[in-house]
């Protein structure tokens, strides 16, 4: 009955919800990049392009450090700018050709997609004749030799660092190499990653990672993990064809954390605390090879065939010391199953290329673009064991959402079903809603609420997720609650950013609720609440600073000082209706 009733809210959204938006405005940072520039150029800006024919592109790559920025420009000596033919060759129009709305802003997008650019501004100029247009193309780079870094604090301890010196624009053509470091409780973890976005200029993209996991107190190494990545992907929506080849995996002593506490399981079975910790050998391969045909412009129908091999494997460490029973129970209720699976797929993917144009969701003060309309996701795989998997079954994804514009903010709302259908013992399904809403930009900022619910319904694979942390429930420790379901409930209030020195401040308040647990009937909604800042250094980066200051409220957790974390990125990103994919999962 709930999950009828959720499709049927979602059904209720597809059909009143209206079918376009107009675009954001632009913020004054980027007002007054576009206004020098066009100064510069001594031009003005064509109110009405559509169907012109494009009399010339000119591109204006901007320097790190310009002279609006705090910091010296000899700065700038350190940095090879991104060369004008890498923004060019990005462009899905070219002199010649007819002014195309769609094909300009869909350049825009690729372009801040891009890592090494943080301001992307297309803007039609007046051309010699009425019946002709020049494009103004303007990018900022972010600085390239850097080191990026990720870190979390908790009751003033350092519970995870990662550090990684990188070049991300080799020359100033795109091309990123760079090494990873990342500290945890237990362990640390060394390693090197290459990115090239078009390999010997063509559209083809290719990735390679790897990572030597070390134990933290005897320094010896105890797994790896890697990815490497090579296919074109969907470049525009007049693309026809993509491909992609995945191998990942990711070997080690899984452990689980409160903080920088080890979580311990106590089993049932027995009267006592039996203090067993969350340790256990674990290993994960997976490999993919998909081939995509994409029809339509404005309406897409992509179809895609593939295979996809995926291993799992894990083993409890030395439990000689427990009780037999308790040990028993930890094996089957708490560790992965071992599973081999190769599968061939088909999947369907019907969206739309219609996209609305925002400030100050993601990130600050710089353009954002999200899909509107439908999008709907079906793929099927089976797997036997006469090619070498562990179960028959029939593996399904379905997932349906929908995305409405509310003024210059959104509404999104998508249901998603996994369902590997096998033995009754050898089944697993979860069932996940997201939702979010952004309010339309106020005087005092934003309302985001963000909505999250996972059912694991079958659970085969033993598989647990965490909350708690800098993300959902803010003020209390990482992963400080475990099971096998979530729900969560993020408000937040975001504050319009403030222009100082041509970086973006803003402030935050929040008040999430959720909880992880076996099974409904033992759901126990958690409450924090507390305070933020966001920043946004266009010369660093497109992605927003975070401090988040946050206070539990109950639940056997002290409330005061609480918990500070400092890290980057939004607390929740934006919900997808995108397929599995296990290369994040795989890839840290």
């Amino acid at each position: 009955m709930r999950r009828l009733a959720l499709t049927a809210a979602l059904a209720l959204l597809v059909l009143t919800a209206p079918a376009r938006a107009e675009d954001a405005s632009y913020s004054d940072y980027e007002q007054e990049t576009i206004d020098d520039a066009v100064g510069r150029l001594g031009a003005r800006i064509d109110e009405s392009p559509d169907g012109k024919r494009i009399e010339s592109v000119e591109i204006v790559t901007l320097d790190v450090i310009e002279k609006r920025d705090p910091i010296p420009g000899f700065f700038n000596v350190f940095h090879i700018t991104s060369r004008p033919w890498i923004i060019r060759r990005e462009l899905l129009f070219k002199s010649g050709q007819r002014y195309d709305r769609r094909r300009v802003e869909e350049s825009a997008r690729n372009l801040r997609g891009l890592r090494q650019l943080s301001l992307v501004l297309v803007v039609p100029l007046v051309g010699s004749d009425d019946s002709s247009v020049r494009v103004l193309v303007i990018t900022k780079d972010v600085w390239s030799l850097r080191l990026n870094t990720d870190f979390q604090y908790v009751d003033g301890k350092l519970t995870r660092l990662l550090l990684q010196p990188a070049e991300e624009n080799v020359l100033g053509t795109h091309t990123m190499v760079g090494g990873l470091f990342v500290l945890e409780p237990a362990t640390y973890s060394l390693g090197a990653q290459f990115i090239d976005r078009r390999v010997a200029g063509s559209r083809i993209q290719g990735t390679i990672s790897g990572n030597v996991i070390f134990n933290r107190s005897t320094g010896d190494p105890e797994g790896s993990f890697g990815t490497f990545s090579y296919g074109q992907p969907l470049f525009s929506a007049e693309t026809e064809w993509s491909w992609k080849a995945l191998v990942s995996w990711r070997q080690e002593i899984f452990r689980s954390f409160i903080g920088d506490t080890e979580r311990t399981y106590d089993a049932e079975i027995t009267a006592v605390d039996d203090q067993i910790p969350y340790e256990y050998d674990s290993e994960r391969y997976y490999g993919a090879y998909l081939l995509t045909r994409s029809f339509g412009r404005r309406y897409k129908n992509d179809v895609s065939v593939g295979v996809e091999a995926d291993r799992r494997f894990a083993r409890a460490k030395n439990l000689s010391g427990v009780d037999p029973g308790a040990a028993r129970e930890f094996v089957r209720t708490q560790l992965p199953v071992r599973d081999t699976r190769v599968s061939p797929l088909v999947q369907y993917r019907s969206y739309t290329s219609d996209y609305h144009r925002v400030l100050d969701f993601e990130t600050l003060g710089l353009q954002e673009d999200f899909r509107l309309g439908h999008e709907i996701v079906l793929r099927a795989y089976p797997a036997s064991k006469d090619v070498g998997a562990t179960r028959n079954l029939l593996g399904s994804f379905v997932s349906a959402g929908y995305t409405a514009p509310l003024g210059d903010g959104l509404a999104r709302a998508i249901v998603s079903n996994t369902l590997e259908l096998s033995t009754p013992e050898g089944t697993d399904g979860l069932f996940e809603v997201n939702t979010r809403v952004v309010t339309p930009r106020l005087g005092f900022g934003r309302l985001v609420y963000d909505g999250l619910l996972l059912d694991r319904y079958r659970n085969y694979y033993n598989e647990l997720f965490t909350i708690g942390g800098s993300t959902r429930l803010r003020g209390y420790p990482p992963e400080a609650f475990i099971g096998k379901d979530v729900v969560a409930s993020n408000l937040e209030y975001r504050s319009r950013p403030l222009e100082v020195l041509s970086s973006q401040l803003g402030a935050a308040a929040f008040y999430d609720v959720g909880d992880a647990f076996d099974g409904f009937e033992t759901l126990r909604v958690k409450h924090s609440v507390g305070f933020g800042i966001r920043a946004l250094f266009p010369q660093a980066n497109r992605i927003v600073f975070r401090a988040d200051w946050g206070f539990p409220l109950g639940g056997g957790y002290r409330t005061l000082p609480g918990s500070l974390f400092v890290t980057f990125g939004q607390a929740f990103g934006m919900p997808t209706a995108s397929p599995p994919t296990l290369s994040s999962d795989l890839a840290d």
